[in-house]
């Protein structure tokens, strides 16, 4: 952290939230103390089954890891950042094969940098101090009244439907209110069953609102573990991720065809990612483009993946 923020008024906050919505952007503010309570929401998140082990204790170790001085830091600062789909094309026997990574995929790693690089630059010149933790920020979002969530457990902002990235800072600006509150459901999702009828898996059920996450596409195609054998190549829509349940969600409306075309890939790198050699060996301009594109899985991922889009289309034709 940098300048000290002494003496500073309890409007700063507002100027701030003012300031993050002229970039088009949302935001809230939420005292620090609600760290604790954030621990609490991942615990009966995964009490509730919306968190297989592996991420609750990967959640847990990251809060644990959050040792925060009050007289540094006195609230959180989270925002919501619009992000449109990604969609790169891949050569392949003559024919350009599309495919799309979601809003939370795309660069996420560099775009999420350069957003807290723009938060710090207001709040040092504004005399305040911050620091970039690491935050289940979704949870964060949620309880801070950011975002609501849908039936098939993704976040939703108002004006930016699912289609955004989340980045937290801790920092000293004053703060009064607070917003925090019991994660909510979208009033829409007791009306609507579009996202469960999407599903080809029946991840999201009629009879709970919470996520069958064992049938969830996204867990395995993020996985090392080969796909199981029910999971049919035809319902592979995305080279990560999966957009079934958002793409014709009613809160999706607005921001639906959002789309951004990015990279192309040669006949000559599509089948060296489809052969899933050794990463080490992949040419320097490939991992380049690769990483460029915020895929920092292991490129033998994305060859699988790959394969099995492809597989996908080949049935449809």
């Amino acid at each position: 952290m940098n300048a000290s923020s002494a003496g500073r008024a309890p409007e700063s906050g507002e100027q701030l939230l003012r300031w993050v919505e002229t970039l088009g952007w949302r935001g809230r503010l939420v005292p620090i103390a609600r760290l604790h309570d954030l621990r609490e929401a991942v615990a009966g998140r995964h009490v509730r089954g919306e968190l297989d082990e592996s991420l609750y204790q990967e959640q847990l170790a990251v809060l644990a890891s959050q040792a925060v001085d009050p007289a540094e830091a006195t609230t959180i600062l989270v925002v919501a950042v619009p992000t449109s789909p990604m969609r790169v094309s891949f050569l392949w026997r003559g024919a350009r094969i599309p495919a799309v990574l979601p809003p939370t995929y795309v660069s996420h790693r560099p775009r999420t940098r350069n957003v807290q690089e723009v938060l710090s630059g207001w709040l040092d010149r504004a005399g305040f101090r911050s620091s970039a933790p690491e935050l289940p920020l979704k949870t964060l979002a949620v309880c801070s009244g950011l975002a609501e969530y849908g039936r098939n457990n993704v976040s939703y902002v108002p004006g930016m439907g699912s289609y955004f990235q989340l980045v937290g800072l801790f920092c000293d600006v004053p703060w009064r209110e607070d917003s925090w509150r019991t994660p909510k459901m979208l009033d829409r999702c007791a009306r609507c069953d579009i996202c469960r009828d999407r599903c080809p898996t029946g991840a999201i059920a009629e009879d709970r609102v919470l996520l069958h996450a064992e049938r969830c596409i996204t867990l395995h195609n993020e996985s090392e573990s080969d796909f199981p054998d029910w999971l049919q190549p035809s319902w592979h829509s995305c080279l990560f991720g999966c957009l079934r349940c958002q793409d014709r969600c009613p809160e999706n409306g607005r921001v639906r065809s959002w789309m951004t075309d990015r990279a192309e890939f040669s006949e000559d790198e599509t089948a060296l990612l489809l052969r899933r050699g050794d990463p080490r060996s992949l040419p320097a301009a490939l991992a380049a483009k690769l990483a460029e594109l915020g895929l920092s899985f292991d490129s033998r991922l994305v060859g699988r993946n790959l394969a099995a889009l492809l597989e996908a289309r080949e049935q449809r034709c």
